[in-house]
């Protein structure tokens, strides 16, 4: 039976900016009905502004949306929810004092007693139940702030998918979650098309694109710039749309011994309940990474390295000095510098301007007379750090709020550039960023150990990894599984470490 060709969504001549930048102009795009469509562009591009003017976050300056044939101008996100327009977000917004059933209930609490008294069983099994929906089993009773961000990822879900929508967006859905998770997301998504759901799928990642959207369509500097069907979904016909040039993946050239002396090494670090026995050494020039399922304790050794983990204790050395463990003071002040897994929570201040966000950690340095702030140094300094990092934004003083995710992604990396230091560790550092970004940040981090800085990278892709590593150091509940040296590097050895399918040499 031939797949309805009729239009389901109707963008028509939808226009938005912020602030004087445009996010979109004259998009017209139409989405059939039960059909999975794929949205792919640069960062600031357009993607995300579409998927939320949808939902009814964002209101259209110019054009119409029409939802079945019937025009829509919704208000909120209650408005889009009240005809079957629901959103899974990129950045995670939750109450993280409530509970996760708490949550998950918001705006729809169970009532007892004439509508008096929360039915707090009632929820509890509400949350579970959607919870289960999609194969996920938490304690439902457990605040919010407790969860890792692949979890607060999955609650995310849950919620959008319980709510009954008859079209979902999905923004980023995997860039906080573990593979075994990620295909959990991408069975239930199966599901919801067999359903007759309509589903809009914004990422970076193509080889998910390929794997579930039916049709594909790029934007470009928020204008559309054309859609294919699936027989013409390829690596290379995409990147030309979206950037006009081929781009393909960054792999580090220098040889696998390009190393100085030590400067980090650490013996016995551990955490109670997070990680133990952890020994390593990082060298001058050297980007050691680190594998590993979520949870593995990747992203906690990191935390401590920073000083961020109170309950951490071994023997850490930074140039041969001992490093205090518990401090972020001491951690900078002996040169450590942090891209953290979370930007939103951990890396940038948000309601601040790019330019205070890029210059936070040099405020020492660009000041006069001690206690005044050289204006003049601190708009030199972000500046220089937007052109190298092709920051897009509409100046310097625009708050980072209002930055695509891959743009605040670039002024967490442009603020421990400025700093410098002896040790970077990058958690994640291309997450939800799109592919010529990815590959401008990988030769930064390349160029950054050629100069001499030691470099941890943490990261689930397993690609990233792997091309930019010196050596890899595979994490497996809380202890390291396993070394491996750059001529033994596979993904099948990773993996195979990663998942305990074989053990480690002694």
């Amino acid at each position: 039976m031939a797949r309805e060709v009729t239009p389901f969504v109707r963008f028509r001549a939808v226009g938005k900016t912020f602030g004087g930048v445009t996010a979109l102009a004259d998009v017209s795009l139409d989405l059939v009905r039960g059909e999975c469509h794929g949205l792919m562009g640069e960062n600031g591009a357009g993607k995300s502004t579409l998927g939320k003017i949808l939902a009814g976050i964002h209101r259209p300056d110019s054009g119409e949306l029409l939802i079945d044939g019937v025009a829509h101008a919704f208000g909120s996100p209650r408005d889009a929810l009240a005809v079957g327009v629901a959103m899974v977000h990129q950045e995670l917004a939750f109450c993280p004092d409530l509970s996760v059933a708490e949550n998950l209930c918001l705006g729809r609490y169970p009532r007892r007693a004439g509508g008096l008294l929360l039915d707090r069983a009632a929820m509890f099994k509400r949350a579970e139940e959607l919870l289960g929906a999609i194969g996920v089993a938490l304690d439902v009773s457990r605040p919010m702030r407790e969860l890792s961000t692949a979890q607060e990822q999955l609650v995310q879900i849950a919620a959008a998918v319980g709510g009954d929508p008859r079209i979902l967006v999905f923004d980023e859905p995997t860039s906080s979650l573990s593979a075994t998770d990620a295909e959990a997301l991408f069975e239930l998504i199966e599901k919801l098309k067999a359903r007759g759901l309509t589903l809009i799928y914004v990422s970076h990642r193509m080889p998910e694109l390929f794997r579930l959207c039916d049709r594909m369509s790029v934007l470009r500097d928020g204008r559309y710039v054309g859609t294919l069907d699936k027989p013409a979904m390829t690596h290379d016909a995409v990147v030309r749309m979206m950037i006009g040039r081929e781009v393909g993946e960054y792999v580090t050239r220098r040889p696998a011994d390009a190393r100085g002396a030590p400067v980090l090494e650490v013996r016995d670090l551990a955490s109670p309940g997070k990680f133990s026995a952890v020994n390593f050494t990082v060298r001058a020039g050297e980007i050691l990474g680190f594998a590993g399922l979520v949870g593995s304790g990747r992203s906690e050794i990191a935390l401590a390295l920073f000083g961020l983990d109170p309950r951490a204790a071994g023997a850490v050395t930074l140039d041969g000095r001992a490093l205090r463990l518990g401090s972020v003071q001491t951690s900078l002040a002996a040169g450590i510098g942090l891209v953290p897994e979370d930007r939103k929570r951990q890396g940038c201040v948000l309601g601040m301007s790019c330019r205070a966000n890029i210059t936070m950690a040099i405020l020492d340095r660009i000041r006069r007379l001690g206690f005044l702030l050289d204006r003049t140094r601190e708009a030199g300094v972000a500046a220089d750090y937007f052109a190298r990092l092709n920051v897009k934004a509409a100046s310097l003083d625009a708050p980072v709020q209002s930055l695509s995710g891959g743009n605040q992604q670039k002024i967490v990396i442009a603020k421990w550039l400025a700093r410098g230091g002896r040790l970077l560790i990058v958690d994640e550092p291309t997450r939800g960023v799109d592919v010529g970004a990815k590959a401008a940040i990988h030769q930064l981090i390349d160029e950054l150990a050629r100069d001499g800085l030691a470099v941890i990278l943490i990261s689930s892709e397993l690609p990233e990894v792997i091309n930019l590593s010196t050596r890899i150091l595979v994490m497996r509940e809380g202890r390291i599984a396993g070394e491996l040296a750059r001529a033994d590097f596979s993904q099948d050895a990773v993996l195979r470490l990663m998942t305990g399918v074989v053990r480690a040499a002694a």
